[in-house]
């Protein structure tokens, strides 16, 4: 759909008469209507390295950051592997995040979907905050239904959580807590994406 002018007043309309409609059942699920280009993330299957993205320890936790690149029979991209990501017992130390090139909208519903995978099944944490600021700092999406907590195993799943913006923010920043009390248990990152969920549930 291209938008030949801007009116708040619009509707996105379904029409389901006409002469074949007869004895037809219709179900519609999932439906979204977003601007063309409105991944907020950049370098979300870390195709370019580490670039956008930064990774933080703490003072009291080690890390290692690093891009794996697949086996050539495989067609996938590279992974973020954060090595013994939990020595502190903090669950934002250590972090991997990237701040938002855009500014979030007051009220506006954000869905974040990734890939993932650990060593051993752990949980990690993901969050949009404010500045930058992952140890204790202010968030500044609420996760919907408490979706923001992901369960990951050894085999590779896609995750998905509906943000809600709280006041709108032009400093914000998507964070992956990678810490907590699951010491020494590795993660595997791809395929992050975060675009506005226009008229999707969680």
């Amino acid at each position: 759909l291209v938008a030949a002018v801007t009116d708040p007043a619009a509707n996105l309309a379904f029409r389901f008469g006409g002469p074949d409609a007869g004895g037809t059942s219709v179900v519609l699920s999932y439906v979204s209507l977003k601007d063309m280009g409105a991944e907020l993330i950049s370098n979300g299957d870390f195709s370019q390295g580490q670039t956008s993205w930064t990774a933080s320890s703490g003072s009291a936790a080690a890390l290692v950051y690093i891009l794996q690149s697949p086996p050539a029979t495989q067609a996938l991209a590279a992974k973020a592997h954060v090595d013994n990501p939990g020595q502190s017992g903090h669950v934002w130390i250590p972090s991997l995040y990237q701040a938002l090139p855009g500014k979030l909208v007051a009220g506006q519903r954000y869905r974040l979907t990734f890939t993932a995978r650990a060593d051993a099944t752990r949980t990690i944490q993901t969050t949009l905050q404010h500045d930058g600021y992952h140890g204790g700092g202010w968030v500044e999406a609420s996760a919907q239904s408490n979706c923001n907590v992901h369960l990951l195993t050894v085999s590779k799943q896609t995750f998905s959580c509906v943000f809600v913006s709280t006041l709108g923010d032009d400093r914000a920043n998507l964070v992956f807590n990678l810490g907590g009390a699951q010491a020494g248990i590795n993660v595997y990152l791809d395929d992050l994406k975060l675009e506005p969920a226009v008229g999707v549930s969680p």
